[in-house]
């Protein structure tokens, strides 16, 4: 045990540096390739739906940005809000369409 009058010659506290620590654990992510889901998705409502896939146009857009941003993404806590933002909305789609429906297209 150290007493008062024993100090460790250290480096500069964490206080002192401008690296920001985070309590996150650091794992690799898995690869993927760039996929588009859209065009799947675009012909299934317009083979099973009512409606016209052009209303969904945006939708589609923020999806694959979504998805890219997840792909390429850095480890840090914005990336892992927008990996849960991305989650939701595949459990969301799930919702509607089948979980094969790109398979299905193919």
């Amino acid at each position: 045990m150290l007493s008062p009058t024993n100090k460790l010659s250290r480096s500069p506290s964490l206080a002192d540096s401008s690296v920001e620590m985070t309590n996150m654990l650091a794992c690799n992510p898995k690869s993927t390739d760039r996929v588009f889901m859209t065009p799947y998705l675009r012909e299934y409502i317009s083979n099973g739906y009512a409606e016209h896939p052009d209303l969904y146009t945006d939708d589609f857009r923020i999806l694959d940005e979504l998805r890219n941003d997840c792909i390429f993404m850095e480890a840090n806590e914005k990336s892992l809000n927008r990996l849960i933002k991305y989650y939701a909305q595949l459990v969301f789609i799930s919702s509607k369409f089948p979980i094969d429906v790109c398979i299905l297209l193919l």
